[in-house]
Formats: C-alpha cells, structure tokens, sequence
C-alpha cells in the first residue's frame, strides 16, 4: 500500500497526496480511482474503510488529495493550506485527474499490478461531477459510479455575488465542521467562465457510453435527489439508485467510528458489485 505518497502537480509547487490500497496478490489488478467533493479529502469519513473494502474484493483503491484542496502532505486531513484552498479551480482538478492516471499506468513498481484495460472511476459530491466531466475525455475509463454527485456546476457559482466576488478578490465559504471561514479567490470564477463548455456536467452525462452507477439518497441535504435523477434522464442506460432515508453522506460522519450505517453499506455492497460486474 502506498500511504500520503506525493505526485508534483502542474501548478505553483504543489502535490496530489495519493493513497493506493492493493489486494493481495500478483496482479493485475482492477483499480477504482476514488474522487473526493468540495471540502473533502481522501481520509474523510469512511473512505479509508471503503477504499480497505475494494481490496478485500480485489479491487485496487487510489484515494487522493486534490493538490489545491486545502490540505497538505503533512497534514491529509486537515484544511491548513487555505491560499491552496483560495487558487483552486476544476481545470487543477482534471489537470490532477489526469496526473493520478499516468502515475497509475507508467509509475514503474505499478506494472504488473494495475490492469490498464480495468480502470474505474468514483467520485462523491463535486467529486462526482468532476468524474464525469473526466470520464468524458478519458477513453481509459471503463466504468463510473457518483455517489450523490452534483449535475450542475454553474448553480453553484455565488453568480449573484460576482460584483462583490471581483471588487473584494476573494469570497468566503463556512466550514461547519471546521468552524473556518475558507477563501476562494476570484480566479475560481473566472477559470469557470472561460471553460462553460468543458465544465457542463449535464453535456457530459449526456455524451458517456460506459456503465454508470449513479447513486443518490433520497433525503441529500445538500446535493438534491432531484440532480442524481437528472442524470439519470440525461443518460438513461445509466443505473439509478435511491437510497431511502440516507443523505449526503449515507449515515457516516467524520470522524469515523468505525461501524458502516445500514445506508453506507448497502451502497458499498452495490458499489463493489457494479465494478466486479455483478
């Protein structure tokens, strides 16, 4: 297992910090490439213990750490690089989507061990957006499954606070958990507005012709059920699965105590069974 291993990303000195959990064995291996959401990272929650879970099924896992999610090498799971925070966008987002996947194909120790022809793609919240919008230019991808993911990025772009956004620089975003106030600055709109096209979760969910699972709770407080069945409508060779009574996070919070809640497992158990092809 690889654990906090560093890839330099493209921009300003910064690193995807990547777990890879691999099953036992000579390989080759299926490999599920685990997206985290906004506000997230690789050890949220029960991650880790979904991630542990692929291996024991035989899945390989890499879990990693957006380079501008807030966090750092030291310190995985905690937002304590907030002017990495400030200069994210979703272009450093696929730009390291597409770095994890080199490193997962032509790192040397990996030969042998990854099934280049058996790569999955999972992504939660934003995450599963920027899944999507990657499994759409990424022909390497063989299957997706989003777990609440969000369908519509613009709805999300505080567009009622862009003159404030331009004239101040930077706006704020609360993090109930953390009890911080986190930046964003404005190059986040305007890496936004320059890249519509690219950017549209609806286009590209509409575009995929690989097997997609896309799971939603029915109760989502922050992501509506209503986005994950508009993706279903966008693409209906799609699956869809409502899952009753479970929100965003399908019962976990973080820290994790170590126990999955009825929702999380069931979605796991799904999970696991779409990329084993059951």
């Amino acid at each position: 297992m690889y654990k906090n291993y560093t890839l330099p990303a493209s921009n300003r000195g910064r690193k995807v910090c990547i777990d890879l959990d691999l099953p036992a064995g000579a390989g080759p291996f299926p490999v599920v490439v685990f997206l985290h959401g906004f506000k997230g990272f690789k050890d949220w929650g029960h991650f880790p213990a979904v991630a542990a879970a692929f291996a024991q099924a035989g899945l390989a896992c890499c879990r990693c750490n957006f380079s501008h999610n807030g966090t750092s090498p030291e310190t995985p799971d905690r937002f304590t690089d907030l002017e990495g925070f400030a200069e994210n966008n979703y272009s450093r987002e696929q730009e390291d989507c597409r770095l994890l996947m080199d490193w997962l194909l032509h790192h040397e120790p990996l030969q042998g061990l990854i099934n280049p022809e058996a790569i999955y793609l999972l992504g939660h919240s934003r995450g599963g957006a920027m899944a999507i919008l990657f499994a759409r230019t990424e022909p390497r991808i063989r299957k997706l499954v989003t777990w609440a993911a969000v369908a519509d990025l613009e709805s999300r772009m505080a567009l009622r606070q862009h003159r404030y956004w331009r004239d101040k620089g930077v706006i704020y975003t609360y993090n109930s958990r953390t009890e911080q106030h986190m930046p964003m600055h404005y190059q986040f709109y305007l890496d936004y507005m320059a890249n519509k096209e690219a950017f549209d979760v609806k286009a590209a969910a509409a575009s995929l012709d690989i097997p997609w699972l896309i799971v939603h709770g029915v109760r989502d407080e922050s992501v509506k059920i209503d986005e994950g069945r508009l993706l279903n409508s966008l693409n209906p060779g799609a699956q869809l699965m409502e899952v009753k009574q479970a929100g965003h996070t399908f019962g976990v919070s973080h820290p994790f105590l170590g126990e999955l809640p009825d929702a999380a497992a069931k979605v796991l158990k799904a999970t696991t069974d779409f990329f084993k092809g059951k």
